[in-house]
């Protein structure tokens, strides 16, 4: 039956005591009805003592039960037993009323600490019957003659002494069962706090570690950047070594090339010559290739396309420096170098280049970007 709760050690120990007194008051009571019984020669008497001893081996049965570890089982037997003896009491002997009353309020206390939630109201109505019919039993029912009350006196004291013996015990384990549920519940509430607070240790060395984390985080950033406006300012140095601007002339630029030239450097030197031109309002600029070991069809093809560009500009390409090897190999090639006048040597470009600056002041024409055309 899974109507109750509450099945550990605590409560395997307090059924435990509670039967032990139970069986301790029991003994007393059948000796006492007994001796009543005996003396006076009640056949009532005679009656409660015989369910008095069964009363006492449902307990011990109880007992029993709570041993093998079915607690549950033991508090239901010994209050249906309870309920039951007080029953039998008030038809008996109607005068143990006032005692046998508390039949009902000592199984509601037995079995209240053991039953969920749900079935408390059941239990609740269930008790309110029982005692209404302990009352109607022992008011309004009369099966056996009334006992002279002088000798059943003794009786009824005992009663009450055992009834208010049994209840008191079950107050004493209740404040027993609060003080253990009040020190659990202040031991849990340490170790919440000492929870707490090392969650909060944490969380504090938690968010140092992440503020330190972030810092060097934002330091490498810096770095990075810093880095990257270094690389930047490299790349144009070696860009401007690379490809070197040199003003030999007014609004005359020389660009020297040294090494291999692939497609890179192809749009290094478009890029810088363009910007050169605009940037010195330059007429002439002469492409140096005395440093190149050699020129493919892709490189002349593409010097001819800068050429070009430099035209849109109002510029004109002079080509410098070219070997006989290089000059065979654009010859083979079927290349024509349009719109860019060869020179062997710089001087002689440079040379030119004066002499036509020269005639141009003497003749005072517009100017020899026409003339190109």
């Amino acid at each position: 039956m899974n109507t109750l709760q509450y099945n550990d050690i605590h409560g395997k120990q307090q059924i435990h005591q509670l039967l032990v007194w139970a069986v301790l008051t029991a003994i007393p009571a059948i000796i006492g009805q007994a001796v009543v019984a005996t003396i006076f020669s009640l056949v009532p008497l005679y009656i409660t003592t015989a369910g008095s001893i069964i009363l006492l081996a449902l307990e011990l049965w109880a007992m029993r039960l709570n041993h093998r570890g079915n607690v549950i089982g033991a508090v239901i037997l010994f209050c249906v037993t309870i309920g039951l003896y007080g029953i039998l009491l008030v038809i008996v002997l109607p005068e143990s009323l006032p005692a046998v009353t508390l039949a009902s309020v000592i199984t509601t206390s037995i079995v209240l600490p053991y039953l969920e939630q749900k079935w408390l109201l059941f239990w609740n109505i269930s008790t309110v019957i029982l005692a209404t019919t302990i009352a109607m039993l022992g008011l309004y029912l009369r099966i056996i003659e009334p006992i002279d009350t002088e000798a059943i006196k003794p009786i009824i004291v005992l009663f009450v002494a055992l009834a208010t013996a049994i209840a008191l015990l079950l107050l004493w384990q209740n404040q027993a069962r609060l003080t253990r549920a009040l020190q659990q519940s202040q031991q849990t509430n340490k170790e919440l706090q000492a929870l707490q607070a090392s969650l909060e240790s944490q969380i504090a060395e938690r968010t140092r570690v992440l503020q330190e984390m972030l810092q060097t985080l934002e330091k490498q950033a810096t770095e990075e950047r810093q880095l990257r406006e270094t690389l930047l300012q490299q790349q144009e140095v070696i860009l401007g070594l690379s490809v070197p601007i040199i003003p030999v002339i007014d609004q005359v630029l020389v660009i020297p090339l040294i090494g291999l030239i692939d497609e890179h450097r192809l749009q290094q030197i478009q890029q810088r010559a363009l910007q050169a031109i605009n940037q010195f309002n330059a007429h002439t600029l002469i492409l140096d290739v005395t440093g190149v070991p050699a020129i493919d069809k892709q490189v002349a093809t593409k010097l001819i396309q800068i050429a070009q560009a430099i035209r849109l500009l109002g510029a004109r390409t002079f080509l410098v420096g070219i070997h006989p090897e290089v000059a065979h190999s654009i010859v083979r090639a079927g290349i024509e170098l349009h719109h860019i006048q060869p020179f062997a040597r710089l001087q002689d470009a440079l040379a030119g280049i004066v002499k036509y600056i020269n005639a141009y002041h003497a003749q005072e024409k517009p100017g020899y970007r026409d003339d190109d055309k």
